[in-house]
């Protein structure tokens, strides 16, 4: 069974969204649900999958588009 490599999906989406500097951030991203998924404890609703990545990644466009005045980094922690 193959696993996704999430940081790829989302560079590549964090890309097509305008981002310069997508490879760093993806990194961040997925480095920080891991360590969330690694922290909190094993129970069902927790779920740090490519829905998550997804949807952080859709309210890091949506903050692009809002908050043109702060930079890429804290559109992003905001979207986390």
């Amino acid at each position: 069974m193959m696993v996704p490599d999430y940081a790829l999906i989302g560079e590549i989406r964090l890309y097509s969204f305008g981002f310069e500097a997508s490879r760093r951030l993806a990194i961040k991203l997925v480095k920080c649900l891991s360590l969330s998924s690694e922290l909190l404890s094993p129970q069902f609703h927790y779920d740090f999958g490519m829905r998550t990545v997804t949807s952080i990644l859709l309210a890091s466009r949506n903050n692009r588009n809002d908050m043109t005045d702060q930079t890429e980094d804290i559109m992003c922690m905001k979207a986390l």
